[in-house]
């Protein structure tokens, strides 16, 4: 049986005693701060469920754990002997990891039968895990467990602990901490009394790095009682391996944490030592860029090919609006606009390499991108649909410079000429390229014109829950086609559409702009690409679970009910979680699930953009908007990007001081972005404001206008016109002017 949103209204009667666990992981910079929250009543593990209901992981009783005395639990045989729960072992931890996967034997899982609509979702991300996890999240939850309630965190660090790391021995800026003790603290998948150790907004760690979490005795238990070190975490310190074939598995991946104890750089920076520590983790963090760093090779390893151009002379049926699988609206918006004063549309369609496995829209199987020798593997191709907007009069004689758009989920080919971004940019004389997104139009790959497969619509396919694979590469997919669109301007030309004219784009004038799935596909793909030389970001995110926990729209179908949810909310039901345990980002399964899409978040890449550009890839200049209320990118999503890119906001955040009175959580976090100095505020005009001059990096941030969503804010008529003279102003000045 499954939690159902009807049900929730008559399961709260059974929660007697239940005082809802407040705990929260509050931001901070330095050595961060946190929360922690006691709590008493209802027990966690299924107590006054209604029968056939999962009662969840199966707990030692408190006494039988607190006998020994306090200890910060790192056990070895957790999972794997009765009554020892999975998460006695933190997670993630580099010890877990085997061959390409993780294991993630004792994790508590519903049974397959129990989720009959949701498809086994757990047992899916489970087995997924297991097979295809080369490494750990840049931004996910550390979790540990506890024998005793945790009292104010403190004494915690994230350090580098890697030898070939520029940053060896440096701890991470920022860490945001929460403790959730007491009967009610756990959850259908981890027990009471636990620690969640967390980046903050913004400030990743680094893929393909390895680190450690270090908990001194300096923490102490809510009575004050100091913590002891587990057993099994004593032996990884020694210098002399177990004789167990486990513990010294175990023994060898901590090979570096010890390292690090013993060198000058842990001496000049933490200064701690082995007989301080009471428990830890050590992990490393997957590669994360590797699909995309050999990405654009790929792309231009295959053909270039254009078919079906089309000038549009007259509103009306276009190359790609006949389609069958189109539903009607699909098909009006793929139609030829009417003739414009400002700009000449041109339809047509490029070949796109495919790099995900499996046939689309992989609603159930298939969508992984693999990677040999160092590049994505190539499988199969597709004559997407694409559009052009030329400026009316004469071209230059290098070519049009142009921006390539990528539009959001829902959008399509001809977004820039729907949403007015074409004729605003017509206007400066720059041109736009804008391909079919990913999951869109004719690459949905559908048979009729309901405008789902499967049951599930454009935007669940996009991220799809039931498909892991799909869910991660999906995504990725989408940045890789922008090494096409960047292609398409830089190579090809054609002399037969436009007569005595040469249509052709100029190389050295590409710029980019994306809107919310687009803007994601920009955060990738931009510090990849050394063409383009400005970006406008609008409506973009990063760190996942942040995104899927505020998120309000789009609503996603329930397949047991049929009603429409929030994204949390059908994760919810997804991974059999009790309703008196709403998800938050350290919740297990959101742990888990954000470990395996984790190459397709921004949090990867953005800090390449500017901060940190790549050899051989010029740093570029972003114009980034945040809107507030948004509901498609939460705020603490579009944050995390901003403050990534290093893009201070241009005018005033909107959350001035004092944070303290926020009652918002979201908006309490938002203020302190510029009084910690993540997000300062810089004044309009801003001219170089980054990289010595060099560089114009800035976000704006809106409320949304009446009776619309803060999503679109870029599209208001006024910042419509400071994105055209942002990019006209970078060809005239070279670095761009925000005004």
């Amino acid at each position: 049986m499954r939690w159902s949103p009807r049900l929730v209204v008559l399961l709260f009667p059974f929660a007697c005693g239940f005082e809802e666990d407040g705990s929260t992981a509050s931001q901070g910079g330095g050595n961060g701060d946190g929360t922690t929250t006691t709590t008493t009543g209802e027990p966690t593990t299924g107590a006054d469920l209604p029968p056939g209901f999962w009662p969840g992981v199966a707990c030692a009783p408190p006494a039988e754990e607190q006998e020994s005395g306090p200890k910060i639990y790192f056990d070895l045989d957790a999972g794997r002997v009765a009554g020892r729960d999975f998460f006695r072992l933190p997670f993630p931890l580099d010890a877990r990891r085997r061959g390409g996967g993780i294991d993630l034997t004792g994790f508590p899982s519903p049974p397959a039968d129990l989720d009959p609509a949701f498809g086994n979702v757990v047992g899916r991300w489970l087995s997924h895990l297991g097979s295809d996890a080369p490494g750990f999240a840049v931004n996910g939850a550390v979790l540990f467990r506890s024998t005793h309630g945790i009292g104010d965190p403190q004494g915690i660090s994230i350090v580098n602990i890697d030898p070939d790391h520029p940053n060896y021995g440096k701890k991470l800026e920022g860490l945001s901490y929460s403790a959730k003790n007491g009967d009610t603290s756990g959850n259908n998948y981890i027990c009471r009394n636990w620690l969640a150790v967390e980046t903050i907004d913004g400030v990743p760690l680094e893929p393909g790095t390895t680190y450690a979490v270090l908990i001194t005795d300096s923490l102490r238990t809510v009575d004050g009682d100091r913590f002891s070190p587990d057993a099994d975490f004593s032996a990884m310190l020694l210098g002399t391996a177990p004789t167990d074939a486990r513990r010294k598995a175990a023994w060898d991946t901590f090979a570096p944490l010890r390292q690090f104890l013993a060198s000058p750089e842990n001496g000049a920076g933490v200064d701690v030592q082995a007989s301080e520590l009471v428990g830890g983790a050590v992990f490393t963090t997957a590669a994360n860029t590797d699909v995309l760093a050999g990405a654009r090779a790929a792309v231009r390893a295959a053909p270039l090919h254009v078919s079906d151009l089309h000038l549009c002379q007259a509103a009306g049926p276009g190359p790609c609006s006949g389609f069958a699988g189109l539903t009607a609206d699909e098909r009006a918006e793929r139609e030829c606009g009417a003739p414009s004063p400002d700009y000449l549309e041109v339809q047509g369609r490029v070949r796109l390499p495919i790099f995900q496995e499996g046939i689309p829209p992989y609603a159930d199987i298939g969508g992984r991108i693999d990677v040999e020798g160092g590049l994505p593997v190539q499988r199969s191709s597709f004559d997407a649909c694409f559009s052009l907007t030329l400026p009316a009069g004469p071209p230059p004689a290098e070519g049009w410079p142009a921006v390539v758009y990528a539009h959001g989920t829902g959008g399509g080919f001809r977004s820039p000429l729907i949403d007015g971004t074409a004729r605003a940019l017509a206007g400066r004389g720059l041109a736009t390229i804008a391909l079919e997104g990913v999951m869109h139009g004719e690459r949905r790959n559908d048979s009729d014109d309901d405008g789902e497969v499967d049951g599930l619509d454009v935007d669940q396919l996009v991220f799809n829950v039931y498909n892991p694979e799909s869910a991660r590469d999906t995504i990725v997919q989408g940045a890789i086609d922008q090494f096409t669109a960047v292609r398409l301007a830089e190579e090809w030309q054609d002399t037969t559409l436009l007569a005595g004219q040469v249509l052709q784009f100029d190389a050295n004038a590409l710029f980019f702009m994306g809107h919310s799935q687009g803007a994601n596909s920009g955060a990738l793909f931009l510090p990849f690409e050394p063409l383009v030389r400005a970006a406008v970001l609008s409506g973009g995110g990063a760190k996942l679970p942040r995104a899927l926990l505020g998120k309000e729209e789009p609503r996603v179908e329930n397949p047991a009910g049929g009603d429409w949810l929030a994204p949390r909310e059908l994760l919810q039901l997804a991974f059999q979680e009790r309703p008196d345990r709403p998800l938050d980002t350290p919740h297990p399964m959101l742990v888990l699930l954000n470990t395996f899409v984790n190459r397709s978040d921004a949090d990867n890449t953005a800090p390449l953009i500017r901060r940190r550009p790549l050899d051989g890839v010029p740093a570029k200049h972003v114009l980034n908007y945040i809107g507030h209320v948004d509901r498609y990118t939460p705020l603490r999503a579009a944050g995390n990007l901003a403050i990534g890119l290093g893009a201070p906001i241009a005018g005033q955040n909107l959350f001035q001081p004092p944070c303290d009175d926020y009652t918002d959580e979201n908006e309490r976090v938002a203020c302190g972005w510029t009084s910690g100095q993540w997000l300062p505020e810089v004044a309009l005009p801003v001219t170089g404001n980054a990289g010595g001059g060099k560089f114009t990096v800035v976000t704006r941030m809106l409320p949304a206008p009446a009776d619309k969503d803060g999503h679109y804010v870029a599209f208001e008529p006024a910042e419509m016109t400071r994105i055209a003279e942002f990019f006209a102003s970078a060809l005239v000045d070279g670095v761009p002017t925000v005004k």
